[in-house]
């Protein structure tokens, strides 16, 4: 017998090493950190008011990390202002809403 069928097979994801790039908190701290001053700028011009923009902010920052953690954020500045508009229109349909009960 030689060597090669004596070896225990290994499976090929411990063999070849993942192409996906690592996504961790440290990397999400650098996105935050370029992308927050604008995010919150955007939040506060949609709402107009600093306490909610800041909620808003978070609220975003918060719903783009599994999207980005995952691998599935190409662009971070565009994810994250997309984000911001979805997070303001379901305030505004929430207190529509309410309005109207």
């Amino acid at each position: 017998m030689s060597l090669l069928e004596e070896a225990v097979p290994v499976p090929r994801s411990r063999v070849v090493p993942s192409l996906e790039p690592v996504r961790d908190r440290v990397g999400y701290a650098a996105v935050f950190a370029e992308h927050r001053a604008s995010v919150l700028g955007l939040a506060f011009v949609l709402c107009g008011d600093r306490h909610v923009a800041e909620d808003v902010a978070a609220e975003a920052f918060a719903r783009v990390w599994p999207h980005w953690r995952a691998g599935r954020v190409a662009d971070d500045r565009s994810y994250l202002r997309k984000a911001v508009v979805n997070e303001v229109r379901s305030r505004w349909r929430r207190r529509a809403v309410e309005r109207r009960e």
